[in-house]
């Protein structure tokens, strides 16, 4: 091989070359792990240096004391002038009673009768009537004519015509009595008199039944009113 070598003037230098760069770096390496192992100990005795240099070191608390505080001076003071009460003198007042009047007799043209009673005379008084405060004795029911202004009506709706006597063309009207209560409401209806008989008697009391009045008062009071109207069913 070494023949071959020697035969071939490149590669022997290629081979020159490879084993001066090994052996170089090898003998770098060589010199830096010494250099290495001959500095770590003077590093750990100053690291060590250090750390006692730093223990000897005292630490220092810092306390902050709060100021004394100093409490205002009270102001003082300003003394009134003392006000100086007048002397009470001493008022005798003497009670002197008032003048009496004196009182003429007048002179009169004629003389007066001594048989006249003397003092004030007495006039008789009228009986006093005794008046109660309670209210009117009311009754259950009233009339129209009974009341003091007649039933205004506030919803009254119109009846419904029934479709089989709208179209037999059949008209008519119907008579009836209902309460208005002393709350404005219908109650109690009836029908007194139709005609013709039982045609339109159901749209009259539905429709009856729906309406509202303003009730009815007696001196003031709302009272429960019998009403009666006559409803008329018209073709146009």
């Amino acid at each position: 091989m070494i023949a071959e070598i020697l035969k071939k003037p490149d590669a022997h230098f290629r081979w020159l070359k490879t084993g001066s760069i090994w052996t170089g770096s090898i003998l770098l390496a060589v010199i830096l792990n010494i250099a290495l192992f001959s500095l770590m100990p003077r590093l750990i005795q100053s690291n060590h240096q250090q750390t006692q240099a730093f223990d000897k070191i005292q630490t220092v608390n810092f306390i902050r004391i709060k100021p004394k505080e100093i409490p205002p001076k009270p102001r003082e003071k300003k003394k009134e002038p003392e006000k100086k009460t007048p002397e009470k003198q001493n008022i005798v007042r003497t009670a002197t009673s008032p003048p009496k009047p004196s009182f003429k007799k007048p002179d009169l043209p004629f003389e007066l009768n001594p048989r006249l009673p003397v003092g004030a005379i007495q006039l008789p008084a009228p009986d006093i009537q005794s008046i109660s405060l309670e209210g009117p004795d009311l009754k259950d029911f009233y009339e129209v004519g009974e009341i003091d202004s007649p039933l205004t009506p506030v919803v009254q709706m119109h009846p419904i015509y029934p479709m089989m006597a709208k179209r037999q063309g059949t008209e008519g009207w119907v008579k009836v009595r209902f309460l208005v209560t002393e709350t404005g409401r219908v109650e109690k209806i009836s029908v007194l008199d139709a005609q013709p008989q039982n045609i339109f008697d159901h749209a009259v009391i539905q429709c009856v039944n729906a309406w509202r009045f303003k009730p009815g008062t007696v001196e003031g009071i709302p009272v429960n009113v019998w009403a009666e109207t006559v409803i008329r069913f018209e073709l146009e």
